[in-house]
């Protein structure tokens, strides 16, 4: 499971067989999923500026591959990018932590 954790706190993946991964493997999803739709159902949340049209890659993080212990499948972490500039998309949680970390540390010496 490549998988990716929204603006709402839920968790969202999509499945494929990790012997078909590589270090160049990406997912595509639809960028209202990363801050559009509530965890409670399937409706655009009103006024975030998404809609169904926009999509982000997600490249997929192999240093947090963990095989779960419940059953034989892996889960793997992934950043999302805009596929037409290759940046990381704003709606990114992973790029969002990043940017705060990066923040505190220029601005406050503050390191993790």
């Amino acid at each position: 499971r490549i998988s990716i954790v929204d603006a709402f706190n839920t968790v969202r993946c999509k499945s494929i067989p990790l012997d078909h991964c590589t270090p160049d493997t990406t997912i595509q999803l639809a960028e209202v999923c990363l801050a559009g739709l509530p965890s409670y159902g399937d409706v655009l949340v009103y006024n975030t500026g998404f809609d169904s049209s926009g999509v982000v890659e997600v490249r997929p993080d192999f240093g947090s591959l963990a095989i779960l212990p419940f059953s034989s499948t892996a889960v793997v972490f992934g950043t999302c990018h805009k596929p037409m500039n290759r940046g990381m998309s704003p709606a990114c949680t992973r790029g969002l932590l990043q940017r705060v970390l990066n923040a505190a540390k220029e601005h406050h010496g503050i390191s993790f």
